[in-house]
């Protein structure tokens, strides 16, 4: 299939191909022979058989390996879904999920030349290209890196990764906007705060006139005269009520308990006429 379709196709006819590419490995799988095959290659009873039978029962497993290793390929180079997901890959042999069979297990067994990572197995030289060599480090769980390969990541992988990725955007993007909204508040009510304590310093103020204004005029109201005091101030109030009033307080507060006398106070005698009219 691979070999006889284009790789240049459209995605469609790519995802299409990987789709009966995937039907096949699993027919491929059910084969009895493939299954008794598998048996016998990791199950040690089976392992003392005639040499000739291992070596064919080998063959096949083989073959069946590097269709594996070439579908893989195709569907990591094209972009596309690895055709044994991990979970399948290491439960690809089973028969009625009772016998297990992995892949990695079974490219763990020696079947090409006894070679058993990744490492090993370039070491055959040109039996397998670096992409096979990347798939194969994939099941056996190493790093292609390691060993100078391009790492061919497949793309349930890639996609896991893309979502993980996307998952921590968006996490980040809500922490940023949870602390810009706490910030917010903070601020927010540290205006209401400084809107508060203004008022309060604005009230305190106007206590603090309305106190000293108080005691001014309980000073210029409670304010003792004698007798000549009363008549000075008496003179500057007839003169200009306004002026008197701002420098003694209201006439009516004036304390007079110490005068003797107001004879004459407010005559117009006194203060030459006009005064007799305030008075």
């Amino acid at each position: 299939l691979i070999a006889t379709e284009c790789y240049n196709g459209s995605s469609v006819l790519k995802r299409s191909l990987r789709k009966r590419i995937e039907q096949e490995v699993v027919k491929l799988f059910k084969l009895e022979r493939i299954q008794n095959d598998a048996k016998h290659q990791l199950d040690p009873a089976h392992a003392g058989r005639a040499l000739d039978y291992k070596k064919a029962r080998e063959a096949r497993i083989r073959a069946v390996l590097m269709v594996i290793l070439h579908a893989e390929s195709f569907a990591a180079t094209n972009g596309l879904e690895a055709i044994l997901p991990k979970k399948r890959s290491r439960l690809s042999f089973s028969s009625k999920n009772t016998d297990v069979y992995p892949v990695t297990a079974l490219l763990q067994s020696g079947v090409f030349e006894g070679k058993t990572t990744a490492k090993q197995l370039k070491e055959l030289g040109e039996q397998f290209s670096d992409k096979e060599l990347s798939v194969m480090a994939g099941f056996l769980e190493e790093e292609a890196d390691d060993l100078g390969l391009v790492t061919l990541k497949m793309a349930a992988e890639e996609k896991a990764r893309k979502e993980r990725e996307l998952l921590e955007a968006q996490e980040r993007e809500q922490r940023e906007k949870d602390e810009a909204k706490e910030k917010a508040r903070v601020q927010a009510e540290a205006e209401q705060e400084a809107v508060r304590e203004a008022e309060r310093r604005r009230k305190e103020v106007e206590e603090e006139e309305k106190r000293k204004k108080s005691v001014g005029v309980a000073e210029s109201s409670g304010r003792k005269f004698g007798n000549e005091d009363l008549k000075a101030a008496a003179k500057e109030w007839c003169e200009d009520e306004q002026t008197a009033e701002t420098k003694y307080g209201p006439i009516s507060g004036w304390d007079v308990s110490e005068v003797t006398s107001m004879r004459g106070l407010f005559s117009a005698s006194e203060y030459g006429g006009g005064v007799g009219e305030a008075a």
